[in-house]
């Protein structure tokens, strides 16, 4: 018997029993009301059939439980099957984390060797611009050029070459491409290493990585990435 078997035949038998029942109360109420011609054999036979009829109901919805349990028993064991068929192992995800930590030890890297070379083109500007002073040359500053923190940042301008390069921390650059991979936030490279790290420090991540600037330079010498 089908689940929607044992609930049909439940309901017919509740029914059936509910209408005897009534039948029953209707005897009754019609002897405390006069009539005469209700029998007591009548009575007794109704009562009789309300009485089976109503153990018949109970049985019923006995079987329209049973029925109902074995089909959840069923669907779960179905749903297990199903759950256990599906591939969950780590592998890919074991693969596309060690990828992750390869590329931002990668980037960490050569962000840190960049801003080294910020830093020392920067005071090779500055070096050669006290020594133009020193010989009673002009500044570089008359041509536009400009090294070592201008305007707040640490990098350097030469105008006539078109370049015009601004250090960025490695930890920014870093928190930057997890924004774009994770928050999808995106951002055209030229433009991150041509803003502040300070104005870049406003972002969704960036504004929590003051600490990863010495885990990124210490990844130069493999004290960086480790959890």
């Amino acid at each position: 018997m089908t689940v929607d078997d044992a609930v049909a035949a439940a309901e017919q038998a509740d029914q059936e029993a509910r209408e005897a029942e009534a039948l029953v109360v209707e005897f009754e109420q019609r002897l405390e009301a006069g009539d005469e011609t209700i029998t007591a054999e009548q009575l007794d036979e109704q009562s009789r059939i309300s009485r089976f009829a109503r153990l018949r109901a109970t049985g019923a919805a006995t079987k329209r439980a049973a029925a109902e349990r074995a089909l959840a028993v069923e669907r779960a064991q179905e749903t297990i099957e199903q759950v256990a068929s599906i591939d969950t192992s780590d592998a890919e995800l074991v693969q596309a984390w060690a990828a992750a930590v390869d590329a931002l030890r990668t980037l960490a890297k050569r962000a840190t060797a960049r801003s080294a070379t910020i830093w020392h083109n920067s005071n090779e500007l500055v070096a050669a611009d006290v020594r133009l002073q020193r010989a009673g040359a002009e500044a570089l500053s008359t041509f536009g050029v400009l090294g070592a923190m201008y305007g707040g940042e640490t990098g350097y301008r030469i105008p006539d070459r078109g370049i015009n390069v601004s250090d960025v921390a490695p930890a920014v650059l870093i928190a930057t491409a997890v924004e774009a991979g994770v928050v999808g936030e995106v951002r055209d490279f030229s433009s991150i290493t041509l803003t502040s790290s300070r104005q870049l420090a406003g972002s969704t991540l960036t504004g929590r990585v003051g600490g990863w600037d010495a885990a990124a330079r210490g990844v130069l010498t493999g004290e960086g990435a480790r959890a």
